[in-house]
């Protein structure tokens, strides 16, 4: 998604759920996801964090000049991930316009 222009991130994302102006150039969009966990299901007993169910995350996207130029995952609140999951969000289209782009 690195590169993507504002337009495209709107078509393949939607609109934000919350957008901030961090610096003249810079805005900050946040999207909502929920954690899984990426233990396979054979090592539950090996990982506690798949004894956590599903929670709300937040996925920060940073745009600079009108392009994408970093994507981050996180808790709400701006903590970091628990150990062991990830942060999943609808972001399917976005990376087949951006392998049309290139």
């Amino acid at each position: 998604m690195i590169g993507l222009t504002k337009k495209d991130a709107l078509a393949c994302m939607g609109a934000p759920a919350s957008r901030r102006y961090a610096a003249q150039a810079t805005e900050i969009w946040t999207y909502p996801g929920v954690t899984v966990s990426d233990t396979p299901p054979w090592a539950a007993g090996l990982d506690f964090a798949t004894l956590r169910g599903s929670e709300p995350c937040e996925v920060r996207v940073v745009m600079t000049n009108g392009r994408i130029s970093q994507v981050s995952y996180g808790m709400p609140g701006g903590r970091g991930l628990f150990s062991g999951r990830q942060c999943i969000f609808a972001a399917g289209p976005c990376a087949q316009i951006a392998a049309l782009r290139q």
